[in-house]
């Protein structure tokens, strides 16, 4: 597994154990198959640092991820698309848990 940037945060799934979250410094999020070694899938909408990352407890295909573009990020991870775009944020994205239900 590797990252064409330096690394900012990352997540394991608590519930789909084979698979961790990355993200880094140019805005990239990856999700690996550990298990495999593999690249599950990769998102590159944000268009500065991601700080935070975090999988759904109600859902372990949805990822949230929060940069410092001001957005937070919705993604299904299964399908590798955007749900929900969150801009202009008013709290800190550098310490974002999932909230989303």
């Amino acid at each position: 597994m590797a990252s064409r940037s330096k690394l900012s945060s990352i997540c394991w799934n608590s519930y789909i154990k084979s698979q961790i979250a990355s993200s880094n410094f140019e805005g990239v999020v990856q999700v690996w198959d550990v298990t495999r070694s593999q690249l599950f899938t990769e998102m590159t909408e944000h268009e500065r640092r991601v700080w935070s990352i975090d999988f759904s407890s109600a859902d372990p295909t949805m990822l949230a991820s929060g940069s410092d573009d001001g957005s937070v990020k919705l993604w299904s991870i299964n399908q590798a698309i955007l749900l929900l775009h969150l801009v202009d944020v008013s709290f800190e994205t550098k310490r974002s848990k999932y909230w989303y239900n």
